[in-house]
């Protein structure tokens, strides 16, 4: 068979997928904060919304070229980790071979799903916040 076979294929648009998904999500931050920091210049020069948009369309290919190197390499690492470890443990026979396999698609499906959710109802994520209640859940002395 001459070209990518369908494992491949399958595989490159689920990474592509999830790049362009970052990659956008990086441009709004972005431009939400380099918004942010001009607005008092834009209020002050009197310009229209028309202009201050034509303003960050023109930024944009900047913009995507400064963040697709770090959203390919972010996405790679998290897979990558998370594949890693879920191998390992399937070649010790910790974990069923299916759970293995599917562990890291799992897992970042799960933890996109909550962010989701949590950005719906226009709660923050404090990761600082995350570890200490973590950390603190774990730090209790257990009854036996």
């Amino acid at each position: 068979m001459i070209g990518p076979s369908l494992i491949s294929r399958y595989m490159a648009g689920r990474f592509l997928r999830a790049w362009v998904l970052l990659l956008v999500g990086f441009a709004l931050l972005y431009l939400a904060i380099d918004f942010m920091e001009k607005l008092n210049s834009f209020t002050n020069a009197k310009m229209g919304p028309g202009r201050i948009l034509l303003f960050f369309a023109a930024q944009l290919p900047k913009i995507f070229g400064l963040m697709a190197p770090v959203a390919a390499l972010v996405i790679y690492l998290l897979y990558y980790v998370i594949s890693s470890l879920g191998w390992s443990l399937g070649m010790m026979g910790s974990l069923s071979p299916a759970a293995s396999v599917w562990g890291a698609n799992i897992l970042l499906s799960a933890l996109g799903l909550f962010l989701l959710k949590r950005v719906n109802r226009h709660v923050p994520v404090d990761p600082a916040e995350f570890m200490r209640r973590l950390l603190a859940r774990r730090a209790r002395p257990r009854n036996p």
